[in-house]
C-alpha cells in the first residue's frame, strides 16, 4: 500500500484506506467482500450466503430499484452488463442467484402506456424501470454518497442525484429499442402514473 504501519495507525479511518487500497485493484465486475461492508449495526451483512429466492420481497423490490440505479449499464446492450449486479448482490445481501439475469429480463417485451394515444413495447427491463420509478425516487435518496460515488465513478456526488442518474440512464440506452422515446420519458411516466394513482 506503500504506507507505513505507524502512519496507518494514526489514521482516523484505517479501513476506509485499506478499502480504497483494494478497490482500486478491483477489475471489472470484482467487488470487495467483508471488508466493504458498513461497520454500524444497522447494516451488518450476515456471514451466512443465501439463494435470491430466500429474500424477503421487500429486499427484492430494494435490490432490483439499487440496482438500476447504481448500474445504467444494465440498459445497454453490454454483454457483460449484469456482472457487476451480480457482485452486489453478494457483498450487499449476502445472496447469490443462477439467473440473476431473468430478474430483469424475463418476459421479454411487455406494452407501457405513455400517453392516452401512446403505448409502446418495450424490452421487459425497461417495464421494471416504470413500474419501479416511485420506489426508484425514494430509495436514490438514501444511498449512501460513498457508494453512489463509488458505483458512478464520479468524485462529488451531485445534489440532484436523479438528475445526475436520469443522464447515466440515458447515456446507457439505445434510443432504437424505445421507438423513438427515452428512458427518461419511461420512468417520468411510471412516476407519475404512480403518483396519480394514489390521489
Amino acid at each position: 500500500m506503500d504506507v507505513s504501519y505507524e502512519e496507518l495507525r494514526k489514521e482516523t479511518q484505517p479501513i476506509t484506506k485499506i478499502k480504497d487500497y483494494y478497490r482500486s485493484k478491483l477489475r471489472d465486475g470484482e467487488e470487495l467482500w467483508w471488508i466493504d461492508q458498513q461497520t454500524n449495526e444497522e447494516n451488518v451483512v450476515s456471514p451466512i450466503i443465501r439463494s435470491y429466492g430466500t429474500l424477503e420481497n421487500e429486499e427484492k423490490e430494494r435490490f432490483l430499484a439499487e440496482s438500476m440505479i447504481l448500474f445504467p449499464e444494465i440498459f445497454s446492450n453490454s454483454q457483460t452488463k449484469f456482472e457487476k449486479v451480480a457482485a452486489y448482490l453478494i457483498t450487499s445481501y449476502n445472496a447469490v442467484s443462477s439467473s440473476l439475469r431473468d430478474k430483469f429480463t424475463a418476459g421479454g417485451q411487455k406494452e407501457i402506456v405513455l400517453s392516452a394515444n401512446t403505448s409502446i413495447t418495450v424490452p421487459r427491463i425497461y417495464s421494471h424501470l416504470f413500474e419501479n420509478a416511485q420506489l426508484i425516487n425514494k430509495v436514490i435518496s438514501l444511498i449512501e454518497e460513498e457508494k453512489l460515488s463509488y458505483h458512478w465513478n464520479i468524485s462529488k456526488v451531485p445534489s440532484d442525484r436523479l438528475t445526475h442518474w436520469k443522464i447515466l440512464l440515458e447515456k446507457n440506452t439505445d434510443p432504437g429499442i424505445l421507438a423513438g422515446h427515452s428512458a427518461t420519458e419511461i420512468f417520468e411516466t411510471g412516476l407519475n402514473y404512480e403518483k396519480n394513482s394514489q390521489e
